[in-house]
């Protein structure tokens, strides 16, 4: 098999919920992202062969395959193709996987592997519709935030525990997240760019470690679930 390597790595800032990039589409972020990942690469856009962009909710802003409208959105000729991937979570890393295994078996030379969500335009579980009663019965479906802490409650975890484990999971950024050269330094709000993460940074994550925060326990959950 061919060797697969990674010639680019681009991304928009990261921003908070009904934060500084609220406003903006999702494909138009996407876009964004696809026009400089070329621009940096030094290729023509026409020479990509297939775009696959991880999405979980895929409604809305996001629907009717966001990869292919955000690359036309990017100025790529019509003849380049792209697809949208769906593996919850791990739909940005599924496409990655997807890319290389292309590239990998000879399908394909050139791939752009990506990913897009905006949670403020397109709130998580907006696809969601109503679950089928036969799943229900089987399985008991729940938020994987109230899976975690129905995890914690049945094992007996604690932070500290925890955080023996890998103590310095969240503390890997002592500041911002922006202070790399693969941010985009082009997305607009109207005359007005964003250049740099709102994310929590490290010293504010250092604080709320040691604070035991249960962000979806409900009395009497786990006593009727666990």
């Amino acid at each position: 098999m061919r060797e697969v390597v990674i010639i680019e790595a681009v991304r928009t800032p990261i921003g908070r919920r009904n934060g500084a990039l609220c406003e903006i589409r999702a494909d138009d972020l996407l876009a964004t992202v696809l026009q400089e990942v070329v621009r940096r690469a030094g290729i023509e856009p026409g020479f990509v062969e297939d775009v696959i962009a991880g999405c979980v909710t895929q409604v809305g802003d996001q629907g009717a395959n966001v990869a292919r409208t955000a690359t036309l959105l990017a100025g790529f000729p019509v003849e380049v193709a792209a697809t949208s991937v769906n593996r919850q979570c791990g739909s940005s890393h599924q496409a990655i996987h997807f890319a290389s295994q292309a590239i990998r078996s000879g399908d394909a030379d050139v791939v752009v592997a990506c990913g897009v969500e905006s949670m403020s335009r397109v709130p998580l579980g907006s696809d969601y519709g109503e679950w089928n009663p036969r799943l229900m019965e089987r399985y008991h479906l729940v938020h994987q935030g109230v899976a975690a802490e129905m995890l914690v409650k049945r094992y007996g975890l604690t932070r500290e525990r925890l955080g023996h484990a890998r103590p310095d999971a969240l503390v890997m950024h002592p500041g911002p997240m922006n202070e790399g050269v693969e941010i985009a330094p082009d997305v607009a709000i109207g005359a007005q760019s964003v250049i740099t993460d709102q994310v929590t940074n490290g010293v504010a994550i250092r604080m709320a470690v040691g604070k035991n925060f249960q962000i979806f326990r409900r009395p009497g959950f786990f006593a009727k679930h666990c």
